[in-house]
């Protein structure tokens, strides 16, 4: 949901980010758990080789919307 420079540093939000937020919160008010794929290390799935394909972790929310946190 974000673009990423050469090093696989989040820059700035793609045109999908909202429809994310979106799917996130509409799981949640459906009491529905929601796990997210979380990449930060260079060179990576996120990097421009995209080497692994993978996440480096994964995170679970499990309540909150874009208003509250």
């Amino acid at each position: 949901m974000t673009h990423f420079d050469k090093n696989g540093c989040v820059t700035t939000a793609t045109d999908n980010f909202i429809n994310g937020l979106n799917y996130i919160d509409g799981q949640l008010k459906q009491k529905k758990p929601v796990i997210v794929a979380v990449d930060y290390k260079p060179g990576t799935s996120m990097g421009p080789t995209k080497d692994d394909q993978a996440g480096d972790h994964f995170v679970i929310i499990v309540g909150g919307n874009q208003n509250t946190g």
